[in-house]
């Protein structure tokens, strides 16, 4: 089985993020980063996975009636289902865009578009300039992170570190971007 992951790494990314999301991506990135794999690959590979896998999550809630009862999913993502269906009904695209940025709401967002029965070629428009958006930021990131990389000598000698700065960084950037939203009332309180 190793041996299968190793020659298929590519693939093995692919159904990770299919299952995994960020999970796996940040792993992937930073193997990008250091030229174990290709970043345009990656990016492919995400865009791909993450267009898949939102679609699926879209048509689930298409299949499911606004009224439903959330009993199934997680205790968080009931109550961010619950906060989040409010404000659906009147900026339902935006909050699609801008659900690729506050960690814990892509999911909540797909299915709320399928429960609210958003146009799917609006729908699919919007998911795809917000994974785009996301790609593009990642992308960013992972070109400053080598950036730095060859500017500071001491990031080839100590891989974690250098790991762990670029982590923090865009880790810093997306927190700043959720309580940047979460104040412009983008969240119920």
């Amino acid at each position: 089985m190793v041996d299968f992951l190793i020659q298929n790494q590519y693939f093995a990314i692919f159904v990770g993020l299919l299952l995994g999301g960020e999970t796996i991506l940040l792993p992937a990135l930073y193997f990008s980063a250091i030229g174990q794999l290709n970043i345009w690959f990656i990016i492919l590979i995400m865009i791909v996975a993450t267009v898949i896998s939102d679609t699926i999550w879209y048509f689930l809630g298409f299949g499911l009636s606004e009224g439903v009862s959330w009993i199934k999913l997680s205790q968080r993502k009931r109550e961010i289902m619950e906060r989040y269906s409010t404000l659906f009904s009147e900026r339902a695209l935006f909050l699609l865009f801008m659900s690729k940025f506050v960690y814990g709401t892509r999911v909540v967002a797909q299915i709320l578009c399928g429960v609210y029965k958003i146009d799917f070629k609006k729908y699919f428009i919007i998911n795809l300039a917000g994974i785009a958006a996301l790609t593009a930021f990642y992308a960013v990131g992972i070109r400053l992170f080598g950036i730095a990389a060859d500017l500071i000598p001491a990031f080839h000698k100590n891989a974690k570190l250098s790991f762990a700065a670029g982590a923090i960084v865009i880790l810093l950037v997306h927190i700043a971007v959720s309580i940047y939203l979460k104040r412009k009332s983008f969240y119920l309180e």
